[in-house]
């Protein structure tokens, strides 16, 4: 009887073991299924053996963690299903108080309606791209969308790409300051020939004082272009001014070190370039009727922002952005075109 008693626990104490033991073996099925197991140690014949676990997306994972972009995935009501790290570092949250959250609750409250607008066309299966505001703890960041559906296993989700456009956005307004400031120092230029011809006007009866007027004024007009061409020639930005030939009568510092133009010493005001073509963004050539300056000229409007594509031979493909406006003299007979640019190739590499 007691071999009975003590069999029967044996069997019981073995039985309880064999639950364990598949109750662990369940708990390390589900981990693997899961992806919360890197690694397997095996002991065999040879001692214990390491196995590692690496899923096939783990390199799009680590792609996607190092983008300078912020990568998110949303559901249909907008919740946050994935974030990269560079998303949170955007709108200034740490990453674990992103998941979960609705995507719009980090959109300014006036760009809403714009934002609704390109989450509804993108779940209609349209590849969407748009500009919009981040809402930040610090400041509003002004971002592009670039959005499409993906078709997961657990069901459809809609990816979502921002880049942020603040430092483009600055280099736009600095754009744009340049050019109000080169529009004053013409219009300074222009009344001061308004000035001339008037003070010549008023001299005429009295030789010795309209020489005298006329070395003073000329004098004053001397110190106001060289001080125009100080700030011309020091400017971050190229500067170029062509007549109403399209040739080219001017270019600063900076426009004679990115397209390698020279001053032609032999014919003064005349300048030396090599053959360099004009590109679109796409790679063709650039026509003679879609330069930014002729469209100004012919136009009589300014240009703003016109982003092309230079070859210049020997050297790397550049790309500028160029804001064009048309010159014209005291009678306002077109006379030629002025042109300012920067240097966007790494902002186009970016892109």
């Amino acid at each position: 009887m007691a071999e009975n008693d003590k069999s029967y626990q044996q069997l019981k104490e073995e039985l309880e073991e064999i639950q364990y033991q598949l109750e662990e073996a369940r708990d390390t099925i589900d981990a693997i299924r899961s992806g919360e197991i890197d690694a397997l140690v095996i002991n065999g014949d040879d001692g214990h053996q390491i196995y590692t676990l690496k899923s096939a997306d783990q390199t799009y994972r680590i792609f996607i963690e190092q983008m300078t972009q912020g990568a998110i995935t949303i559901d249909e009501n907008g919740k946050i299903l994935y974030s990269n790290s560079q998303f949170a570092l955007l709108i200034n949250q740490p990453l674990e108080k992103v998941i979960g959250q609705s995507f719009y609750n980090y959109i300014a409250k006036d760009n809403l309606p714009v934002c609704i607008e390109l989450i509804d066309s993108a779940w209609e299966n349209i590849l969407t791209k748009g500009e919009l505001k981040l809402a930040s703890s610090l400041h509003d960041i002004p971002v592009l969308l670039s959005l499409k559906t993906l078709d997961l296993d657990e069901g459809i989700s809609l990816s979502i790409i921002l880049t942020d456009l603040t430092e483009q956005k600055n280099n736009q307004q600095l754009l744009e300051e340049k050019n109000r400031q080169l529009q004053e120092a013409e219009q300074v230029a222009r009344r001061l020939n308004v000035n001339l011809e008037e003070t010549v006007k008023l001299r005429t009866l009295d030789l010795e004082q309209v020489i005298t007027a006329k070395v003073k004024i000329t004098e004053d007009l001397y110190e106001s272009e060289q001080r125009l061409s100080k700030i011309l020639g020091t400017m971050a930005e190229g500067v170029w001014i062509v007549d109403i030939n399209n040739e080219l009568v001017y270019a600063n510092n900076m426009a004679k070190q990115l397209l390698g133009v020279s001053e032609d010493l032999q014919n003064p005001g005349k300048y030396n370039n090599p053959k360099w073509d004009r590109l679109k963004l796409d790679g063709t050539l650039l026509k003679p009727e879609e330069n930014p300056i002729y469209l100004a000229m012919q136009t009589g409007k300014p240009i703003f922002d016109y982003e092309i594509a230079i070859q210049v031979p020997g050297k790397e493909l550049l790309y500028i952005a160029v804001n064009a406006v048309s010159i014209y003299d005291e009678n306002e007979k077109l006379s030629g075109g002025l042109g300012t640019f920067i240097d966007v190739t790494q902002r186009r590499k970016a892109i």
